[in-house]
């Protein structure tokens, strides 16, 4: 499928250098019952609306096994990559592609412990596929819960799921004290109201998103491992606040692309409590990543051409978080006799886009999604 990506095309970004912190350290302000305020421009909307569109189209994209897999791959990859470095850990992004091919080949073996370097990895990506779908309600616990899974057999040093006991100040790169965190006897609490608001945000996703960045990291309840959990997070919260293909953009990548501007928003925001230069920051990254992605999975569309009956089916079948039938694929196409339907399904089957179990009346379909077998815990228990 070819899509017109010049309507996506952006005019100018927006120009962050007024947004300045003129003194340090900042020191943390506790919120009590957080409740921000947040006001955004037209542009942000416009872009906004872009991201869902692209989202939208992303969803009538649909790959093979081997392409799929080998999207999530990349943006995968390099998300976590990212997410691990912050953290102070060096992974190659080889060996997270080797992984995550690994776990495309397990075909439903259950993985336990892997040790060393890739216990990172598969972390990471067992945090995420549990985190989906519950994102607004995790409460305090779950983050506690989110940490213990990130963390486990990684560093001996560290204690999966405990939060932080002493104070801690963020030093810049000369050892001065950039901003003080939460105080160690306010952290439950703080968190807690953190994650109460976040079950009811009344933004969009990438506003949430920014909002909890900001607020889990100023709090900084955990000595290590804090990034990853934050990152696992935003990722979720984009995802099952609509943004459902933004595992296959690599957002990471053009966030950090600019650091020093991205950390001083941050600053800006926690002195001034102004949440939107983040917020506009972090849509335009978004949008970008998006429209790469967009761009590149467009050209290997293996429906592009194919009937209206095919796409049809497939994108009910996207949808489907379970297995199905053949009789279930004939209520979404009732004009068509179930014979042809069958026909059509096996040609998805040769295409790599379904999954097929079983033979005659016991035939089963899944749609290939890599994300969803993570999920439902085909590889992950």
């Amino acid at each position: 499928m070819r899509f017109n990506l010049k309507r996506f095309d952006t005019q100018s970004k927006m120009d962050y250098s007024r947004y300045v912190v003129s003194k340090y350290p900042i020191q943390y302000k506790r919120k009590y019952s957080f409740s921000p305020m947040l006001s955004v421009t037209q542009e942000y909307r416009r872009l906004l609306m872009d991201i869902s569109e692209m989202d939208r189209l992303l969803d009538d994209i649909h790959l093979n096994k081997d392409d799929y897999v080998l999207a999530m791959k990349d943006s995968y990859a390099t998300n976590i990559q990212t997410s691990l470095v912050k953290d102070g850990e060096v992974i190659d992004i080889t060996d997270i592609e080797d992984f995550i091919d690994a776990y495309h080949e397990l075909d439903g073996k259950v993985v336990d412990s892997v040790g060393g370097p890739k216990q990172e990895i598969y972390n990471n990506i067992r945090a995420f596929a549990f985190g989906i779908g519950k994102g607004q309600s995790i409460g305090a616990e779950g983050i506690v819960d989110m940490h213990r899974m990130l963390m486990e057999g990684v560093d001996d040093r560290v204690i999966p799921g405990e939060l932080r006991a002493v104070k801690h100040v963020v030093l810049d790169d000369d050892g001065h004290p950039l901003r003080v965190t939460c105080p160690p006897e306010y952290i439950g609490p703080e968190l807690e109201s953190l994650m109460h608001w976040l079950k009811g945000s009344p933004y969009d996703a990438i506003s949430t998103g920014a909002i909890f960045v900001l607020e889990f990291d100023a709090i900084h309840p955990f000595e290590h491992g804090g990034n990853r959990v934050r990152h696992t997070m935003f990722q979720i919260i984009l995802h099952d606040l609509g943004l459902r293909n933004i595992g296959l953009c690599r957002y990471d990548d053009l966030i950090d692309a600019d650091r020093p501007t991205y950390k001083r928003l941050l600053d800006y925001a926690r002195v001034e409590e102004d949440y939107f230069p983040v917020a506009m920051y972090l849509v335009e990254k978004i949008h970008e990543s998006y429209r790469l992605a967009l761009s590149e999975l467009s050209t290997k569309d293996r429906l592009d051409g194919e009937d209206g009956y095919m796409c049809q089916i497939a994108r009910y079948a996207r949808y489907i978080d379970d297995e199905f039938t053949v009789a279930e694929a004939c209520s979404w196409a009732p004009d068509v006799k179930e014979q042809t339907i069958r026909t059509k399904l096996n040609a998805l089957v040769d295409l790599g886009i379904l999954d097929r179990k079983g033979n005659t009346r016991n035939t089963r379909y899944r749609y290939n999604d890599f994300l969803k077998y993570l999920r439902d815990g085909y590889c992950l228990r």
